[in-house]
């Protein structure tokens, strides 16, 4: 991962290392259940998995490009980054 661009801002969500290669950590989520949707370019769904503050989501499988990472709370609270991988 070379860049992230926050597309939504009311929640201050840290995702690190920048740049990352096989992983990132998300920092800063509010209490809840939070899901983590990484989609590709193309729109599908690559990864679908549940996450919490610290929690090392993983990168290893994914080919070099632009991926989309929508983080959704349980009760509608959502937060999307762009990332280059």
């Amino acid at each position: 991962m070379s860049s992230i661009e926050s597309v939504n801002s009311e929640i201050n969500i840290s995702l690190y290392p920048v740049p990352a290669k096989d992983n990132f950590t998300v920092e800063g989520l509010p209490e809840g259940n939070w899901e983590a949707m990484i989609f590709d370019s193309y729109g599908r769904i690559v990864s679908n998995q549940l996450i919490s503050n610290f929690k090392r989501v993983d990168l290893s499988y994914l080919a070099n490009g632009y991926y989309t990472i929508h983080m959704l709370e349980f009760t509608g609270i959502s937060k999307r980054f762009v990332i280059q991988k």
